[in-house]
């Protein structure tokens, strides 16, 4: 007490002891208060809740060549601050056959390479507009049908087709390769996909493919897509100029969500005022387009 005129506590040990243990738990408490209230405004989860994905993905034939693609985009609220370094990664999950045997392995993971945006400049998205993701669906794609290959030779060579525990290339690769050899471009389909007239198309691909060649390959995509119940899986990646925290949003298409010869209605127009106008409502949209047509100028791209 104040006007006591003895010494600390009469010198008992406990007191002090009590008193150096309460102040630490106090010191203790606050720290753990401030740091959830920190930790909970930092928290980047909210903003990868603003990532959205286009209901469905589309597969289209574009100069007699396949391409998987979806939409994406970031709903921004009251004040726009886009994201940083917003990078999109995609993989597919599939049972695989072996065609030249009945075995099979499930749930096989495999990239997938990404023509729009670049993979190899990083994947990098500005989504502040809606952005189409595109994947060249080739012989090293996992969306490419085994049973297309004219032979199992033809995949076994790393310059004309995937094989584990092979290197993932792209087709656009091959072709610019060939391209600074002064090697024509023209993709070159398996030796069995040319047929003699009379005979059943067999699926092809490529500058030499016919129209029923290239609509044989669209329904053994279809097969490929049922029969392995191939599941896509995007992840994207960025970061939240707020708090500087890495969030992912993640996405899946299965064969149900995958339509064919579809692309996304336009969303953006320009408003009264000159400014852009975005339409949510037609962000999942999509209409039909002419298959393997030459151009697709329908939505917005890195």
């Amino acid at each position: 007490m104040p006007y006591d005129k003895g010494d600390f506590f009469n010198s008992c040990p406990g007191m002090l002891l009590l008193i150096y243990c309460g102040s630490i738990t106090y010191i203790l408490v606050n720290a753990l208060i401030v740091g959830l209230i920190i930790g909970r405004l930092a928290r980047a989860s909210s903003r990868a809740n603003q990532i959205i994905f286009s209901d469905k993905g589309s597969i289209c034939c574009v100069r007699n060549r396949f391409y998987f693609l979806f939409q994406v985009c970031e709903a921004s609220f009251f004040a726009y601050r886009p994201v940083v370094e917003a990078n999109v990664r995609v993989y597919a999950v599939l049972h695989e056959q072996d065609p030249t045997s009945t075995d099979r392995a499930f749930f096989q993971t495999r990239v997938m390479r990404l023509t729009n945006p670049n993979d190899e400049m990083g994947g990098k998205l500005f989504l502040a507009t809606p952005q189409v993701v595109t994947h060249a669906i080739d012989h090293w794609s996992p969306l490419f049908p085994p049973r297309a290959l004219a032979r199992p030779s033809y995949c076994e060579d790393e310059g004309k087709g995937y094989h584990f525990p092979g290197v993932v290339y792209r087709e656009s690769d091959r072709e610019v390769a060939m391209a600074s050899e002064g090697r024509p471009t023209a993709a070159v389909p398996p030796p069995a996909a040319h047929n003699d007239r009379g005979a059943v198309p067999k699926p092809a691909v490529g500058d030499s493919a016919s129209e029923a060649e290239l609509l044989a390959m669209q329904q053994e995509i279809r097969d490929h897509l049922s029969r392995s119940e191939l599941e896509v899986i995007v992840v994207l990646e960025g970061i939240d100029p707020h708090t500087s925290s890495t969030f992912q949003a993640r996405h899946s298409y299965t064969a149900q969500d995958i339509v064919f010869d579809q692309m996304f209605v336009p969303s953006l127009s320009v408003g009264r005022d000159g400014r852009a106008v975005f339409d949510w409502n037609a962000f999942h949209e999509q209409q039909p387009v002419p298959f393997n047509r030459r151009h697709l100028i329908f939505g917005a791209h890195s």
